[in-house]
């Protein structure tokens, strides 16, 4: 998870923008809590780096 804030928020704006369904992502998100909570670390370590900046 690099912390490159311009094309990362980019990617993540568009991730959350292009998730399916919301139910459809949960489905995924209790299936693989991991993986869904690297992402959303990452996606909000994005954010805060993007708005120190």
């Amino acid at each position: 998870c690099p912390l490159n804030a311009p094309s990362n928020l980019i990617f993540t704006a568009t991730r959350i923008i292009d998730q399916r369904t919301t139910l459809n992502y949960f489905t995924t998100a209790s299936q693989r809590p991991i993986d869904f909570i690297s992402r959303l670390s990452c996606s909000l370590s994005t954010i805060i780096t993007l708005v120190l900046l």
